[in-house]
């Protein structure tokens, strides 16, 4: 049996700890270069860690954009159909600190590919509103992003 301080106290350090070492990975992550650290511990924060065995969808290509997601550990296969009779074409693979999820958010668009995980991955997932709210630094540079990805795609999907 804790009593209620224990309890409290015992969270607060898990909690703590568990943001210590998002917020270090999170300086690892190329596209959060550019952030300050009060921003990265905000991210780290609002962050929510989730865990995907091999095979699992992750995102699914046409559902809505309801989150944004970093790559924690682990690899992802991602992938896309022209059309519904199509075949799925794997676009590329993301590891470690690579993100996706992004252009949907940007966009208001449906999800435009399907990500799958190739082994056991850690995925944090930052959800749609928490990302309007704590990305604002980054939409720049994600807007950029977008920009690059829609040549991509143009050039070799459609």
């Amino acid at each position: 049996c804790l009593d209620r301080l224990a309890f409290k106290v015992i969270m607060m350090e898990t909690a703590s700890a568990k943001n210590s070492s998002r917020f270090a990975f999170l300086k690892q992550v190329k596209i959060m270069e550019t952030l300050n650290d009060m921003e990265r511990r905000t991210i780290a924060d609002a962050m929510v860690s989730q865990q995907f065995n091999a095979g699992d969808i992750i995102i699914r290509q046409g559902d809505p954009g309801t989150g944004f997601y970093i790559v924690g550990s682990g690899v992802v296969a991602c992938s896309r159909q022209a059309s519904e009779s199509s075949p799925p074409e794997e676009l590329c693979r993301l590891s470690s600190g690579e993100y996706f999820g992004e252009i949907a958010l940007l966009t208001d668009r449906p999800r435009q590919a399907t990500v799958i995980a190739t082994e056991p991955c850690e995925i944090l997932c930052l959800s749609s509103k928490k990302f309007q709210r704590v990305m604002g630094p980054m939409s720049d540079v994600l807007k950029r992003n977008l920009a690059v990805y829609t040549r991509h795609m143009s050039g070799s999907v459609l």
